[in-house]
Order: structure tokens, then C-alpha cells, then sequence
């Protein structure tokens, strides 16, 4: 109804955006973010969902332009700092993710996401398995139903000598809350 009175009303394309992604429709989702950002280029919500959008489709690089371009507009965007932090982290980066983990813990110290991403990265790229281990706790008490927090957690218990029990709480958790989950399926 929205696009009715105003075809080229961001919100609107972006919410209808957001419904064809879910459909699998991308290529039209597509064409909705860029109609949202050719008449209004700074809008935020469409730039960010666009660029996830993009990210999960492995177009990396234009997913990245726009990741940069919200934090230009708006440099308190959370959730961006934490996907842009996850892209590049990916992409072999982890000094670059790490910072942008840390600007999102240090305006929302609470944030599931990033302790888990910051988790995931002590883990895998700096061998800290006690820092990992105090990242996915905090991920925790923030967000118990979290599913990458209990699976990271449980994968990092699962090598701990005499923690195996733990680890498989973790795990059972886990499959409670997304049976069907890739990382749940994923767990030894």
C-alpha cells in the first residue's frame, strides 16, 4: 500500500525486498534494493539488508562497498560493524575483523553476534582458547537461545580434555532450539 502512494518510498521497497528474499525471488529483491537506493542513496536499511544479501550470494566485493558505505552514514550500525567484521574475516583479515568486533562490544558490550564472532576468531585465529572460552559465556548470558554460541562453545569443549560432557550439553542445547541447523549438523 505504501508503494501504492509512493513508488519510490525506501522503506516500502526494502520491506517488500526483504519478503522476495525469503521467497528466494533475489533477482527481483535485487532490483527492489536498487530502485530503494537510486532515489534515496543513503538509506541505511536497504544499503545493509542489500549488502547481506549480496554477501550471502558470495558477491563479496560489492557486498563490502556497501558495508563501508552504512558506517559512513552511520557509524553506530551495530550489526554492519558485526557482518563487515565476518566478511573479512573470511576473507583472511582477522586483524580487521577483530577491530570491528571490538567497536561493536565497545558500544554494546552484550552483543551475542560479535562475542561469538570474537569468539570464533580468538579460537581459530589466535589460539586462545580461554579468551574464546570467556567470549562465548558472555554470548550466553546475553542470548541463551544464541545456536552459534552453543555450537562454537561446544566444538571448543569438545577437544578440552574431561569437558566432553559439557560439550555435548552445549550440543544438545543446540539441537533443541535448531534441529536442522548446518552447524548444529556439523558438530562431532
Amino acid at each position: 500500500q505504501a508503494l501504492q502512494l509512493e513508488p519510490t518510498h525506501p522503506d516500502a521497497l526494502c520491506s517488500l525486498a526483504l519478503l522476495l528474499e525469503r521467497r528466494k525471488d533475489l533477482a527481483s529483491a535485487e532490483d527492489l534494493y536498487r530502485r530503494a537506493l537510486q532515489s534515496h542513496p543513503d538509506h541505511v536499511p536497504s544499503m545493509y539488508q542489500y549488502g547481506m544479501m549480496l554477501d550471502d550470494r558470495g558477491k563479496h566485493q560489492a557486498a563490502e562497498m556497501l558495508y563501508r558505505h552504512v558506517l559512513e552514514v552511520d557509524d553506530r550500525h551495530e550489526d554492519c560493524y558485526c557482518r563487515y567484521g565476518l566478511l573479512l574475516d573470511r576473507h583472511g583479515h582477522s586483524d580487521s575483523a577483530q577491530q570491528m568486533f571490538q567497536t561493536v562490544l565497545d558500544m554494546a558490550p552484550a552483543h551475542a553476534d560479535a562475542l561469538c564472532a570474537m569468539g570464533d576468531l580468538l579460537s581459530r585465529v589466535r589460539e586462545d582458547p580461554g579468551a574464546a572460552e570467556a567470549h562465548y559465556l558472555r554470548a550466553l548470558r546475553a542470548d541463551g537461545a544464541h545456536v552459534d554460541a552453543l555450537c562454537s562453545y561446544a566444538a571448543l569443549l569438545h577437544h578440552a580434555p574431561s569437558r566432553e560432557d559439557e560439550a555435548a550439553d552445549l550440543k544438545r542445547r543446540a539441537s533443541r532450539l535448531a534441529p536442522g541447523h548446518p552447524r548444529v549438523l556439523q558438530l562431532p
